[in-house]
């Protein structure tokens, strides 16, 4: 009979624990599911931008190779490829932006906020959502580049 009553007393016990309120586990199960989506789209695109970073770093230096050989020609020749030198300039710029913009937003993003919000579901969909546009800012940056610097050294070739 004792072991009885304490049977039912740790059931009882067992029951009252989990009665919890589904409508909370819902909300919680949308916004977290929410988060992950968003968090896994802001990867995503992150990751599009970095699979062309090893690209971007060797147009970097062919463009800064192509800027030292202008430096190196006769006076004569320099000042006629100007608008040349002017344009790879302007490249090479574009390329040193979007890796800077990379590195910040990587330094930012993974290392300065990864943890900072888990606990704040409503707060961390919002920077996602935040970030995502960050990050697609920086890959559109880094896909540009790659891309008119394409199109520049086709046409100096």
């Amino acid at each position: 009979m004792k072991y009885l009553f304490f049977f039912l007393a740790g059931g009882l016990l067992v029951l009252t624990a989990c009665n919890n309120d589904d409508s909370k586990k819902e909300t919680a199960s949308a916004e977290t599911v929410l988060a992950d989506s968003l968090n896994k789209q802001v990867d995503d695109v992150h990751i599009k931008g970095m699979a062309k970073m090893a690209r971007l770093s060797k147009m970097q230096q062919r463009t800064q190779q192509l800027l030292d050989s202008l430096g190196k020609l006769p006076a004569k020749a320099r000042q006629a490829a100007t608008p040349v030198k002017e344009e790879l300039e302007g490249l090479l710029k574009e390329l040193n932006y979007a890796d800077f913009a990379m590195d910040k937003w990587m330094t930012e993003f993974y290392v300065d906020h990864k943890d900072t919000l888990k606990d704040n579901l409503s707060a961390r969909i919002e920077y996602l959502r935040s970030q995502q546009t960050v990050a697609g800012k920086v890959t559109d940056a880094i896909l540009g580049s790659l891309q008119k610097g394409d199109s520049l050294l086709q046409r100096i070739r």
